[in-house]
């Protein structure tokens, strides 16, 4: 299972209508949502995936606990509530790449993007390749959001 979360960025010239949002790019905020879903999903083993040389690789590789079900996880954060407009994100192309891959492959694949001090998750499981291409609309959010302390029952609804 990968998990991604990202970052937003104003799309105004590349969407419907001129919707565009403004995003926070700050790492730290990851490693803060990072914790906080250790803290509220402890039946899962997060174990962080650094990888300086390749490009792409995900953030965190999660096991369910008792379980064989993985999945990776790229993590991404909006320090704003859910924006009333769509929005594009800041996920590079290696890693929608990486993803897309993964989950054609088999594997249980994830974009995780927090919201509002990480208070909601939007949890992404498939198209990847579209979101780091074009964006998402508010209501593509608004269908995969969960409140924070939901995210553990719904990764395991959502893993194969």
């Amino acid at each position: 299972m990968l998990l991604s979360l990202f970052f937003l960025e104003d799309t105004s010239d590349n969407l419907p209508d001129g919707q565009g949002c403004v995003g926070v790019s700050m790492a730290i905020n990851e490693k803060h949502l990072a914790k906080k879903l250790q803290d509220v999903a402890p039946q899962f083993l997060w174990k962080h995936t650094p990888d300086r040389y390749s490009g792409g690789v995900p953030d965190r590789h999660v096991l369910l606990r008792g379980t064989p079900k993985t999945a990776v996880v790229e993590l991404k954060h909006y320090a704003h509530p859910v924006p009333p407009r769509n929005c594009k994100v800041k996920l590079q192309k290696r890693q929608a790449l990486w993803l897309e891959e993964w989950r054609r492959e088999g594997g249980n694949a994830f974009l995780l993007v927090g919201f509002e001090s990480n208070k909601h998750v939007a949890i992404f499981s498939e198209k990847f390749k579209r979101i780091f291409s074009s964006g998402m609309t508010r209501e593509e959010i608004l269908k995969v959001l969960v409140p924070i302390e939901d995210v553990a029952a719904k990764l395991q609804e959502l893993m194969q």
